[in-house]
């Protein structure tokens, strides 16, 4: 950029353009320490069931801290290796693998941490330590860990190289106090949503075990039983070739596998539904779906079943299918191929008014949570917005 391009009250530096009164500063000159460490086991410590935690580099996720994939080790390993204690307050990036994750550290009591995170712990006392956290977490800052990697088979960075990384910061600490606690805001709304979706989701798994419990006098049947009474009818997608799509048409999902989402669109002209069906992978063992009526169509690695809609519903049986595809499916490795599925599966079918009435309370559930979910993707797009505005200068807070 130009000197004549830089607007006024800018300036240019070796990290672009930013108000004239910012700063920037190296993490090695606003931390105590950038370090790493060691597995435990390398020093003759062995795992345990329980004890003090231990972070691997999956704990530290794209949404957060995730302590699934944790271990944990023994006191006397901890006092051992006390160089890889970690506590609240300290910000964790990884080094190797998916580089440039970060989290900041918060109701964690004691914990230690493996060779693959780099720890940063702030000591200035003139920076903002969550404003320094939400800067390393913008996506142009991972891009630029991206960048430097070495290594091709397993990516990774240098805690040099961590330790050279710049932070811009605006004049006082009240100004990044002010965006620190603005985007922390942010966070804890898209955290609200996150705990008030998946309430929801367990309160619709709850309604589907409660409404699916077979009554005297619902029928029971297998697939294959209702196939003899041309209720159902079973069938595989075909082969379709990539250059066989019109690619110029973009409007029809072509669906592939168990994926709930498109494998991709274009145009299949020679093999399209325009109906209701319901699909499930084949080659995976996938989930069951109901797809509403519109053109789309369906790929060999796919079964797809029609059903008539004078006795059976759409929507009742894909649930009842998908309740007992969890049930009989633990190894989703395992072929779901339509002979299967016809001796394996026996459906309830109650009466259709009461599929009707049980298929439309759960599907009002699922759009209740499409729309938390839309609303809640909504506030991460706007919290990017926000990181990319606040953290640069382009707005102020006063």
């Amino acid at each position: 950029m130009t000197q004549q391009a830089i607007p006024a009250w800018y300036k240019l530096t070796e990290v672009g353009v930013i108000p004239t009164d910012w700063f920037s500063k190296s993490l090695e000159n606003i931390s105590w320490f950038i370090t790493k460490w060691s597995t435990p086991t390398t020093y003759g410590y062995k795992w345990e069931q329980c004890g003090i935690l231990f972070l691997r580099s999956e704990c530290v996720s794209e949404k957060g801290l995730d302590l699934t994939q944790s271990m944990f080790i023994s006191p006397a390993a901890h006092k051992a290796l006390h160089r890889s204690e970690i506590c609240n307050g300290d910000i964790l990036v990884t080094i190797t693998g998916n580089v440039g994750r970060v989290i900041q550290l918060s109701n964690v009591p004691c914990a230690n941490m493996n060779q693959h995170i780099a720890k940063v712990r702030i000591s200035s006392t003139q920076v903002d330590r969550e404003y320094v956290y939400y800067f390393l977490s913008q996506p142009s800052v991972r891009k630029h860990f991206n960048t430097i990697t070495t290594g091709l088979a397993y990516p990774q960075i240098s805690l040099k190289q961590v330790r050279e990384a710049l932070v811009l910061f605006p004049p006082t600490l009240s100004e990044q106090s002010h965006i620190a606690t603005v985007l922390s805001d942010m966070d804890k709304l898209i955290t609200q949503l996150d705990e008030l979706i998946a309430k929801k989701k367990a309160i619709k798994q709850w309604a589907m075990q409660l409404l699916l419990v077979p009554k005297k006098d619902w029928e029971v049947k297998t697939i294959e039983e209702f196939e003899k009474l041309w209720l159902i009818k079973l069938m595989r997608g075909k082969v379709i070739s990539k250059k066989d799509i019109d690619w110029n048409s973009w409007n029809y999902p072509i669906y592939s596998s168990s994926i709930h989402n498109n494998w991709l669109f274009g145009s299949y002209g020679q093999y399209m539904f325009d109906e209701e069906l319901i699909t499930w992978s084949v080659d995976g063992g996938g989930n069951f779906f109901y797809r509403p009526k519109h053109r789309f169509s369906v790929t060999n690695v796919c079964g797809y079943m029609r059903v008539d809609t004078t006795k059976i519903n759409y929507a009742f049986l894909a649930v009842q299918l998908q309740l007992l595809h969890g049930r009989l499916f633990f190894d989703y490795t395992l072929k779901a191929h339509p002979s299967i599925i016809r001796k394996a599966y026996a459906v309830w079918i109650p009466d259709i008014k009461e599929q009707i009435h049980i298929a439309t309370i759960l599907s009002d559930m699922d759009q209740e949570i499409q729309q938390l979910e839309e609303k809640k993707a909504k506030y991460e797009q706007t919290k990017q917005w926000a990181m990319q505005q606040l953290l640069t200068g382009k707005i102020r807070l006063k």
